[in-house]
């Protein structure tokens, strides 16, 4: 789990492998670095849609319209 740290930076990279035996790679964020990105997104204007509060759970776009889901894994 990554807790949020100022200046915290998320880098998306295509054509990179699913890595070890297929698997997809993935980040994971605890429920206060999701609520400071949703805060950001917000702030920024861009388009986002929040699925679930409870596990938070939310999609947004970036810049080429495609769209990326945010979630909290449901302890």
């Amino acid at each position: 789990m990554v807790s949020a740290q100022k200046n915290t930076q998320l880098h998306v990279i295509g054509g990179a492998s699913l890595g070890s035996k297929n698997r997809q790679r993935h980040v994971c964020f605890d429920r206060d670095c999701l609520e400071s990105i949703l805060l950001a997104v917000q702030s920024r204007r861009l388009r986002y849609k929040v699925r679930r509060e409870k596990p938070l759970n939310f999609l947004v776009k970036d810049a080429q319209e495609r769209v990326i889901e945010m979630t909290e894994v449901e302890n």
